[in-house]
């Protein structure tokens, strides 16, 4: 390799760090707008106690990006939701898979969409 195509090399890397630099910083100063579920239901996603997690992912998303994302993890409100946060992560099938599995079940039988999320 020539001495100039290393420096036109280097060149290119700074260039895309730079780049990377913007746009990790105009995305930080984006704040997402969350609209009201929409009308016939309450809450915008249900969180099933049978899976470990989803419920703190949601507050914790609620807290760092200062969103009020509504939710419930009352089975009998399924219905009223318009997604279902299937949560995937190292103890998804580990405490109550039966549970966990009926509840994604029931979601289908309710029409109620899957928000599928992975650590």
């Amino acid at each position: 390799m020539t001495h100039d195509f290393l420096i036109k090399v280097a060149d290119v890397l700074d260039a895309i760090a730079d780049e990377k630099e913007k746009l990790s910083s105009e995305l930080s100063s984006l704040q997402p707008v969350l609209s009201r579920p929409t009308p016939g239901k309450r809450f915008h996603i249900f969180c099933s106690p049978h899976n470990e997690g989803a419920r703190e992912l949601i507050e914790e998303m609620n807290a760092a990006l200062d969103l009020d994302v509504m939710h419930t993890t009352d089975i009998d409100r399924m219905a009223q939701c318009e997604r279902m946060l299937v949560y995937l992560n190292a103890r998804t099938w580990r405490s109550s898979p039966e549970g966990f599995a009926a509840d994604v079940w029931k979601a289908f039988g309710a029409g109620v969409r899957l928000c599928v999320v992975h650590e």
